[in-house]
This record gives structure tokens, C-alpha cells and sequence, in this order.
């Protein structure tokens, strides 16, 4: 996310009045608003709390909440362990509440709404004080139009942001996958698999490292390794790496307990 683009939300926000010391969202759609939403994406809703409830069993994510929020930014569910339910009711995140600007600030989730990719918040970059404690991150979900939804998690562990970015991007292509109906790509039929080298380059990357840092830990060129995360990419049908990253998690060829 540009520096740019991050403080120009500020200033809106600055325009419009918005206290920066709110404890929770201003807006709520009503009963009857959120229900017809509900109703509307109620697949995506029952996948993604299938699917947040399998991640959050196996990587034992106690602070973390997980949200699913339509094109207007209204909540349309959380998911998150017991343990965050005086935290979460505190600060009155719950279906039906706006991520928008108007209603929260600047956010994850109004960005990503904003600008239609994966953005990344330290806590800081929020604009209310109720948001100042959670690492966030949001992204879009590859659905129609008309259904458009977005993904978030907020999550008060610091340490890890790259892991909880590449969870939200394995959940965001097990969502787009099963809605779309979409199947494995026939080269994992053909049962190709990638290249020891391939999966240490992206091992590698997923834990930050440069491909400067890659080619010497490798003992590889810098060309080399373009070579593999691009060819990477390619046989996963991925966009780009970090894409490709939770694509090979998803597919078992990394292991998330491998990501620092």
C-alpha cells in the first residue's frame, strides 16, 4: 500500500470529522439489510466459516479474528477463539457493523475495498484508537462482481505478519476455487510436481528473504533465482509469489510450519 494512498484516507477522515478516538464502528445495517445480504452470499458465508475454522484448529491462531465483509463493508461474519470474546464485544465488531472510512477510518478492509488488492496494516496505520492494537490484513475475494466480498483478519500478533498475509491468501483461493467452481490444474493431475530447488525458493521467500539473499543462501545466481520463482508461478498458475506461496502450501509442497 503507497504511502500516498494511505495518507490520503487520513485526510478524509480528518475532513469528515471522525474522532480518532472511537471505540468501535459508528454504522450498523439494519436487521432487514443485513439479512438480505446474508441471504445473498450465504455459500461464501458457510465456506468461509468452514474453511477459517479448519486454519484456525491446525495453526492454533488464539488472536485472531477473522472477517468476511461484503462490497458495501458490511460485516457479514466473524470468526474468532473464545479467548478474543470480551475483546471482540468490547470493541463491538459483530455482523452487521461497516469497515467503511465513514464508519471506521482507515482500515484494512476500506482500502482493500478501495484499491481491490491485498493490503497489509501495522496497527498504527489505522486511524481509530480501537484499531491501534491490531496487525491487519485484508484482500479481495475472486468472485462476480455483483457479489464482490472482501477478506480480513485482525490479529494482536505482531510477530508474524507474512504468515497471517499468506492464510488469508490460501483462504482467499480455497473461496475463489470453490465458488468459482474452479478444479486443480491439470499439470497436478499429470502428477508434475515442483523442483526441490522450487520449493526452497519459495520456502525462502515466503520467510522474507531477498533473492539477493536467496542466491547466496542457495549458492545460486540472482538470474537463477528469478528464473525458478518465475517458473514457480507459472506451474501454479499463480499471479505472483506470494500467491504462488500459499498455492503450495494449499498443495502441500511447504509446510506453514516452516514460515517464521
Amino acid at each position: 500500500m503507497m504511502i500516498s494512498n494511505l495518507n490520503n484516507s487520513w485526510v478524509r477522515c480528518f475532513k469528515m470529522g471522525l474522532p480518532k478516538q472511537l471505540e468501535h464502528p459508528q454504522y450498523y445495517a439494519d436487521s432487514f439489510i443485513l439479512d438480505k445480504e446474508s441471504k445473498k452470499h450465504l455459500s461464501l458465508i458457510q465456506n468461509f466459516t468452514k474453511y477459517v475454522n479448519k486454519i484456525t484448529d491446525e495453526y492454533y491462531l488464539e488472536n485472531s479474528l477473522f472477517i468476511l465483509a461484503n462490497q458495501q463493508g458490511i460485516n457479514l461474519k466473524t470468526v474468532y477463539p473464545i479467548g478474543l470474546k470480551e475483546k471482540v464485544s468490547k470493541m463491538r465488531i459483530k455482523e452487521g457493523c461497516y469497515f467503511t472510512e465513514k464508519s471506521c477510518g482507515t482500515n484494512a478492509i476500506s482500502m482493500a475495498m478501495e484499491y481491490k488488492e491485498t493490503v497489509v496494516f501495522n496497527g498504527d496505520e489505522n486511524y481509530c484508537y480501537f484499531l491501534h492494537k491490531w496487525q491487519s490484513i485484508a484482500t479481495p475475494i475472486n468472485y462476480p462482481k455483483d457479489k464482490q466480498c472482501f477478506l480480513g483478519i485482525l490479529t494482536l500478533d505482531k510477530n508474524h505478519r507474512e504468515k497471517y498475509r499468506i492464510l488469508l491468501e490460501l483462504l482467499q483461493t480455497k473461496l475463489s476455487k470453490k465458488l468459482n467452481e474452479n478444479t486443480i490444474p491439470s499439470h497436478y493431475n499429470q502428477g508434475k510436481s515442483l523442483t526441490n530447488i522450487r520449493e526452497s525458493v519459495l520456502t525462502l521467500s515466503a520467510n522474507g528473504l531477498t533473492i539477493k539473499e536467496i542466491s547466496q543462501k542457495l549458492n545460486l545466481s540472482e538470474a537463477a533465482i528469478k528464473y525458478h520463482r518465475t517458473k514457480a508461478c507459472q506451474q501454479l498458475c499463480a499471479a505472483n509469489i506470494t500467491q504462488a506461496i500459499a498455492k503450495s502450501i494449499k498443495f502441500g509442497y511447504i509446510s506453514l510450519n516452516t514460515i517464521k
